[in-house]
C-alpha cells in the first residue's frame, strides 16, 4: 500500500505587508491539490510570492503552473504575446515598458486574480521588481482621506499606459504605446 504524505509548506515573510518566499518546492510539474490549496492561501494572506530554486524554466511550465489555479486570461488584448502561448507576455526591461507604475491588465472585463513572472536574464545588479499593496495604501490613508476616496468614481483604461515624459522615452516608445492603446 502506497502512502502519500502532504508536506506543510514554510513560506517565509519578506515584508511588513506584502510579499513571502518559498525555497526549493519545484513548481514545473504536477502539484498535489494540498499543495495548491496552500500557496494559494499564501497567495491570499501574502499578496505577492517568489519562489526561489522552483524549475519554471519554459513557458510551457509556466502556464502549467499558472492553470493550477484556475482558467488563464489572455496576456494581453492588445500586445502580442509570446508565439504559441497567448497567456505568456514577453516583457523586456530594455524597451522601458517595465519600468513603469501599472497593474497587469487590470482595465479588462475580467482581470485576471493574479500574475506570474519569470526572470530570464537577470542583471547583476538592479532589475528589481517592485510590488505595492493598493489595499494596504488605502488602510493607511487618514479617515478623511479615506472616507474623500470612497466617494470617488473612475475609468480604468488602457489608453495611457506607458505614456512618459519625451526626455525618458526610449527608442520605440511611440509604436510601442500604439502597440498598447489600439
Amino acid at each position: 500500500m502506497t502512502v502519500i504524505t502532504e508536506t506543510k509548506l514554510e513560506f517565509q515573510k519578506l515584508g511588513a505587508r506584502i510579499g513571502a518566499e518559498i525555497r526549493g518546492l519545484d513548481i514545473s510539474g504536477d502539484l498535489s491539490a494540498d499543495t495548491v490549496a496552500q500557496i494559494r492561501a499564501a497567495l491570499n494572506e501574502h499578496k505577492a510570492l517568489v519562489f526561489r530554486e522552483a524549475n519554471i524554466l519554459t513557458d510551457e511550465a509556466q502556464v502549467k503552473f499558472a492553470s493550477h489555479f484556475g482558467p488563464l486570461t489572455k496576456a494581453h488584448p492588445t500586445v502580442a504575446s509570446v508565439e504559441g502561448e497567448e497567456n505568456v507576455l514577453p516583457v523586456d526591461s530594455e524597451n522601458g515598458s517595465a519600468n513603469n507604475w501599472h497593474t497587469d491588465v487590470t482595465f479588462v472585463v475580467n482581470p485576471p486574480q493574479a500574475s506570474t513572472l519569470r526572470s530570464i536574464d537577470l542583471p547583476a545588479y538592479g532589475g528589481e521588481t517592485l510590488i505595492a499593496s493598493s489595499a494596504g495604501a488605502y488602510r493607511d490613508l487618514p479617515d478623511e482621506l479615506r472616507n474623500f476616496a470612497d466617494t470617488l468614481w473612475a475609468i480604468h483604461t488602457n489608453d495611457y499606459d506607458y505614456s512618459v515624459p519625451k526626455n525618458l522615452e526610449h527608442t520605440n516608445a511611440e509604436e510601442r504605446r500604439k502597440e498598447f492603446t489600439r
